[in-house]
């Protein structure tokens, strides 16, 4: 008889698991609190954190993985000199960010840490503006981003601004960036680039 009840008691705590994981990034979504994945000024997410989503991370990390695949826009873009957009960014970039000279990088996640292991023995300059997958950056944190990106701009840095996909967080934080420059600039014209 304890046979059949070990294996339902383990299914329901996992079954529990995983709605009560998903029911709190539900919420974050709703109250549009990145916060709940603790991530820190320099990218990283505790692992007990990492563990408790799970569930939802697992889901973020295949249906990003499904998209990369399926994209056939070029992973980094250079938007202006100096100013590139980028998917989340992977070792397998390294090469890329070398031969261009970027050093410096905006990390608008909440979900997934700042830089993986191989990345983060190379000096970086990064700041992580954690903000959720479909929304938009507080104007405090937009503010605190487009200075930041202007500052290693005018030392002669080069900055990539990255998302998960390259397609919603890190296009608003560039184009409101480009927007501040040169307030002449359309959205539609911007957009273009």
């Amino acid at each position: 008889l304890a046979a059949i009840y070990i294996p339902q008691i383990v299914v329901s705590l996992l079954l529990l698991w995983v709605s009560l994981s998903l029911a709190l990034v539900s919420a974050a979504y709703l109250f549009d609190f990145p916060s709940i994945f603790r991530k820190s000024q320099d990218g990283k997410i505790v692992w007990w954190i990492r563990w408790a989503f799970i569930p939802f991370l697992l889901g973020a990390k295949a249906y990003n993985a499904w998209e990369r695949r399926r994209d056939t826009v070029p992973p980094i873009q250079q938007v202006s000199d100096n100013l590139y957009l980028s998917r989340r960014l992977f070792p397998s970039d390294l090469a890329f960010l070398d031969s261009h000279d970027i050093s410096c990088i905006v990390d608008v996640t909440a979900e997934f840490a700042g830089l993986e292991s191989a990345m983060a023995d190379k000096q970086f300059n990064y700041l992580s503006i954690p903000v959720l997958d479909h929304k938009a950056p507080t104007l405090e944190r937009l503010r605190h981003a487009m200075n930041w990106i202007d500052t290693q701009i005018a030392c002669g840095r080069s900055v990539v601004v990255h998302c998960a996909l390259g397609r919603g967080r890190s296009v608003f934080v560039v184009a409101a960036y480009l927007l501040s420059k040169d307030p002449s600039l359309s959205v539609e014209s911007v957009m273009q680039k």
